[in-house]
């Protein structure tokens, strides 16, 4: 049971309804996510209207499940799903490597993971998308791979 106060929560609950909202413009997400909690910073995270000046600010947020969402969310760009693809919670990584919706370049990256569930889970998006090992995408990725990206570089 919640501990909050009853008003708290309803006020909580209408801001998620107004960070899902596909119609809520892109000023009130980023007021959203002043002094809100993890479920309204998802909400607005996954919202395709957030700007990506709103997704660089939630990147790096400590709840786990904001940073999943920015990396679902289409208008999240290549630089800050590299800082996602080195995150250092793994269910991060995970949500990454499943989701067709990557990067290949993330992708390969993801592939070559030091935890064998992402990098096993990378390696099967990668082939559902039709990238195969020996494709170029691949080959460049491994050749530069994290010593280029390290997420450590964009924080």
């Amino acid at each position: 049971m919640c501990s909050h106060p009853q008003n708290h929560c309803r006020f909580t609950l209408a801001k998620i309804r107004l960070a899902s909202h596909p119609d809520t413009g892109s000023d009130i997400l980023a007021k959203l996510t002043r002094n809100s909690c993890c479920q309204v910073l998802v909400r607005v995270a996954e919202n395709s209207n957030t700007k990506v000046d709103t997704l660089r600010k939630l990147v790096f947020h400590e709840c786990p499940d904001v940073r999943i969402a920015v990396g679902e969310n289409r208008n999240t760009p290549l630089a800050l799903l590299l800082v996602l693809e080195c995150d250092e919670h793994v269910d991060v990584r995970y949500s990454l490597a499943e989701n067709h919706n990557s990067s290949p370049v993330v992708l390969t990256v993801l592939a070559e993971d030091e935890n064998p569930y992402v990098a096993s889970r990378a390696y099967r998006t990668l082939r559902r998308i039709g990238i195969s090992k020996d494709s170029t995408v691949f080959e460049l990725a491994s050749r530069f791979g994290k010593s280029v990206w390290q997420c450590r570089a964009f924080s």
